[in-house]
């Protein structure tokens, strides 16, 4: 069970991705009007890891974060890309909701489209 209730894990592998990522998070709970605590995760190595082709260890590098995470979280945030296609393993490993960039990036376009309408 996590400790706090709404709390969301972030789950990056490239740092130039935290601050950016940190800082969307912040402005979505601020429009909800909800004060939602964050925790993030910068896993460099499985950075160097995809880059170097090693996809394997990426993917096992990455969901040892986010089990390490988890028990202090309620949801996942997978901040890149890259990381979409563990969304669905680590949710049923897990038991938590977990979100990639891909889904959250389209929700974000088509809502700033519909605003700008």
């Amino acid at each position: 069970m996590a400790s706090a209730p709404g709390r969301v894990g972030l789950i990056c592998t490239a740092s130039s991705t935290v601050a950016p990522s940190q800082t969307l998070l912040a402005a979505h709970a601020q429009s909800a009007a909800r004060d939602i605590p964050t925790e993030s995760v910068l896993c460099a190595t499985a950075f160097d890891a995809l880059a170097s082709g090693r996809h394997d260890l990426h993917d096992r590098l990455v969901c040892e974060a986010a089990a390490e995470l988890a028990p202090r979280i309620d949801r996942i945030v997978l901040a890149q890309a890259s990381l979409a296609q563990l969304a669905e393993p680590l949710a049923e490993q897990l038991g938590l909701p977990v979100f990639a960039s891909p889904e959250l990036l389209v929700q974000e376009v088509v809502a700033r489209l519909r605003d700008s309408a």
